[in-house]
């Protein structure tokens, strides 16, 4: 009668532990896999400083159960690494900086956080949506300011990932846009 006890209990635990890989996570670490966008000739050195978080909230979104998803990094690194790394492996030279200052490179890139969202609208479906402004820079002066808006859906099968997924894949719709549009500054 121990045995089976102890067996019961073990099977009920395993399929909680199994279980627990369906359900939705409330906090959600941010992970960025290149775009691979084409490379083009970078003649101008580039500076990234860190973005504003302008969102006025902690909070990245929430599950279906209307529980608050957290981010374990920070949105605004995550978001200016991207570009980074991006147009790095474009073949610019770039460097990253944690604060504005007068740097020894041709322009300077910065930006604002507007908005991010993951919404998990059933297990297997989910919304997220971004609104990002670029600002690019040269010595002091404003050459080009532009906002961003990315929305992205996902229907998948439930697991623990899908929501690192769905916000890898909305960041990579974005910069999409993003480095095409800065290449002709950049040249």
């Amino acid at each position: 009668m121990k045995l089976s006890a102890i067996a019961a209990i073990a099977v009920i635990g395993l399929g909680l532990v199994g279980f627990s890989g369906c359900a939705p996570r409330t906090q959600v670490a941010l992970k960025y896999q290149p775009a691979l966008i084409k490379q083009f000739p970078c003649r101008k050195s580039v500076s990234i400083v860190t973005f504003k978080d302008a969102r006025n909230k902690t909070t990245i979104g929430e599950t279906q159960k209307g529980e608050p998803i957290y981010a374990t990094t920070s949105v605004s690194e995550w978001i200016s690494r991207a570009l980074y790394d991006e147009l790095r492996r474009a073949g610019c030279r770039v460097e990253y900086h944690d604060a504005a200052y007068a740097f020894d490179t041709d322009v300077t890139l910065t930006g604002e956080i507007k908005a991010l969202n993951l919404i998990q609208m059933t297990y297997t479906e989910y919304d997220s949506d971004m609104r990002v402004n670029i600002i690019l820079e040269k010595h002091g002066q404003r050459e080009f300011s532009k906002e961003y808006y990315s929305t992205f859906t996902k229907k998948t099968l439930p697991s623990s990932g899908v929501s690192e997924e769905v916000l890898t894949e909305l960041l990579q719709g974005m910069v999409q846009e993003i480095v095409p549009d800065l290449r002709s500054r950049l040249e």
